[in-house]
């Protein structure tokens, strides 16, 4: 009974670390930052007319025009006809949703080459960049730390009121008097004591913040561009898996199903590679399992 219940436990917690890491992945588009908008290379394409570049309807909350990249019909019946190949089948089976295996497979690949853009503009850059960028931080936050100890407390009051009253009319809370009131700037004196307050707590914090990132910036890990390629764990190791998954062999050579599969996907992408074959060697190699699947 008790290993049963350990047992059941242990299922729980990774249903939850399942739900966690769905949910992380949902969440990097609007919280990992990009050098440039990525989608301006794409952008390009179309308008020079290519024919593997669709624009899309733009959402609201887009900050720039949307285009995907898709295989011409032409391309997918090439792909779905080397697909049907590499299974040695003879009939076309579908999946539960009664979807065509290959559809599955050529549009999964169709999502390989999407997401390059968006990786190659989210590359960090050189090491010492990287630390530059985070010293900038460490002296903003110390030049924060000297204005506000310099503002007296009249001063640092108003500032306070403002603070609290722009915060109410933009739905948030500075502080938690402030639904009491229909405007700090008629309260003083609570003004400069809440602000005082503020002050002293955020500057206490500042001096840990400002020592932790000065410290990140001499510990920063660095980014191992090789392996982190995407070539590599974007393109061929998602392949790898992808193949694994619909049951076909995956070769290595330079030829064959794989190394055409790995063709389109790079010529989709706008990526320029010779050797396929050089990268499904290195992915046959790699133990990873890739975060793009």
């Amino acid at each position: 009974m008790i290993e049963e219940l350990d047992s059941f436990k242990s299922v729980l917690r990774f249903v939850d670390r399942a739900d966690e890491a769905f949910d992380l992945v949902q969440r990097i588009p609007g919280a990992i930052r990009h050098k440039a908008p990525y989608m301006a290379a794409r952008a390009a394409r179309w308008h020079d007319s290519d024919p593997n570049v669709e624009k899309c309807s733009r959402e609201a909350d887009d900050d720039f025009d949307v285009y995907r990249l898709v295989f011409t019909e032409d391309q997918r019946m090439t792909l779905r006809a080397q697909y049907w190949r590499a299974r040695g089948l003879d009939r076309r089976p579908r999946d539960d949703d009664g979807v065509d295996e290959s559809t599955d497979f050529i549009e999964t690949i169709e999502t390989y080459a999407n997401a390059y853009d968006y990786w190659r503009a989210s590359q960090p850059g050189p090491q010492k960049n990287r630390q530059r960028a985070i010293e900038s931080v460490a002296n903003a936050l110390e030049r924060l730390d000297s204005a506000l100890a310099a503002l007296d407390s009249a001063a640092l009051g108003f500032v306070h009121a403002n603070i609290v009253d722009a915060g109410a009319r933009h739905g948030f809370e500075i502080y938690e008097s402030a639904d009491l009131l229909a405007s700090m700037l008629n309260e003083p004196l609570r003004a400069q004591v809440e602000g005082g307050e503020l002050r002293k707590s955020l500057l206490a914090r500042l001096a840990v913040v400002i020592d932790a990132t000065r410290e990140a910036k001499t510990n920063l890990p660095k980014h191992d561009h090789a392996a982190n390629d995407w070539r590599l764990v974007g393109a061929a190791i998602p392949l790898k898996t992808l193949c694994m998954d619909h049951g076909i062999k995956f070769e290595t050579t330079q030829r064959g199903f794989t190394a055409e599969v790995l063709r389109a996907l790079f010529d989709l992408a706008g990526v320029d590679v010779k050797q396929v074959s050089y990268w499904l060697k290195k992915a046959a190699e790699d133990p990873r399992i890739t975060p793009w699947v």
